[in-house]
């Protein structure tokens, strides 16, 4: 039996379903996701930028570790640190996310919202690699949105990661995009199984940052934190969820901007309905929706916006970093490819 012991919190891993690796878990989706995986039997590691504000959201039962992603010094120390702690994990949700208004750049000098919302998740993903193989069955989940659906993704290079020059809608918006094609790109270069999932319109501290407008939505309409992280609890939990979810039922039809209503405006009401006919929110995914908006299904911008990424972040770490992070990310590709071909 490994046991992996640690300052807070002794685990047997074998005792468990595995372990679940959740970013920015102190608030919102991410801790109410992780609270019901740690009863669903999920040892869940949390890594955030606030330690102490972990601790006090989860208790003693999850693993609190400090990883700033708005500090790319900060997420390779985190990598190293877990990998010394855990041979495998079997879920990562990168879960983090920001809305930052100001323009100050961060210590790497990049916009903050991108940095944290996906350069650094692409980032640590890279790292982690080699444990996430070592697991059985593992998954990687990406929190989307529904506001991928408002993005060309082919201008996204022009400004992603730069803290000057746009509106920090187009900044929010193209994050979340990026991380959505993320998924998908890394499911096909390296065969794991990733989702894209969507919580939906939540009532978070991120609207804290917008329009009294969009405040009052969020706090009358919005579904909460805890209805919000469903997306994210079945992609965990079914071995059968892949691509993207989003917790609405599954309406196929529809275009962008009645996706993007009924993610935005009506979902509590919407979700009411949907629960009184038991058609969403349940065990598994095959309720749920699962089609991507249609700028989000070109492979094209998928390689496109990684292309982009690797770009940026190959002159902002150090290059024996970046070199681990693209050997974990070939080993894994050459794996795939003997999967294939055998």
């Amino acid at each position: 039996m490994a046991t992996v012991t640690t300052s807070s919190v002794e685990v047997s891993q074998s005792s468990t379903r595995g372990t679940i690796l959740i970013t920015g878990a102190s608030a919102g989706v991410g801790m109410e996701a992780a609270k019901v995986l740690m009863k669903d039997g999920w040892h869940v590691v949390a890594a955030v930028r606030n330690v102490e504000k972990g601790r006090r959201a989860l208790g003693d039962q999850a693993e609190v570790m400090e990883c700033d992603l708005a500090n790319f010094d900060s997420v390779v120390k985190f990598a190293k640190e877990f990998k010394k702690r855990y041979n495998k994990l079997d879920r990562l949700v990168l879960n983090a996310g920001v809305y930052i208004r100001t323009k100050t750049p961060t210590i790497d000098g990049l916009d903050e919202t991108w940095q944290s919302n996906f350069l650094s998740h692409f980032l640590l993903t890279m790292l982690l690699l080699p444990v996430i193989r070592a697991a059985d069955n593992p998954a990687v989940i990406m929190l989307s949105s529904v506001s991928h659906r408002l993005v060309e993704p082919y201008s996204l290079g022009e400004h992603m990661g730069k803290p000057e020059g746009y509106t920090k809608e187009q900044v929010y918006y193209g994050s979340k995009y990026s991380m959505t094609v993320f998924a998908f790109e890394l499911a096909r270069l390296t065969g794991l199984r990733t989702v894209a999932a969507n919580p939906g319109g939540v009532d978070s501290d991120i609207w804290r940052e917008r329009s009294w407008f969009l405040r009052c939505l969020s706090a009358t309409a919005f579904l909460t934190a805890r209805e919000g992280a469903q997306t994210t609890i079945v992609a965990c939990n079914d071995p059968l969820a892949d691509k993207y979810l989003s917790p609405y039922p599954v309406v196929q039809c529809c275009g962008s901007f009645i996706a993007i209503m009924t993610d935005l405006v009506v979902p509590r009401f919407m979700l009411y309905f949907y629960k009184k006919f038991k058609w969403a929110l349940g065990p598994d995914a095959k309720h749920l929706r699962t089609r991507v908006g249609y700028r989000a299904r070109d492979p094209k911008a998928w390689g496109y916006v990684w292309e982009e990424a690797t770009k940026i972040l190959s002159s902002k770490v150090k290059p024996e970093v970046w070199a681990e992070a693209m050997k974990n990310l070939d080993d894994a590709r050459v794996n795939n490819e003997a999967n294939a071909e055998s």
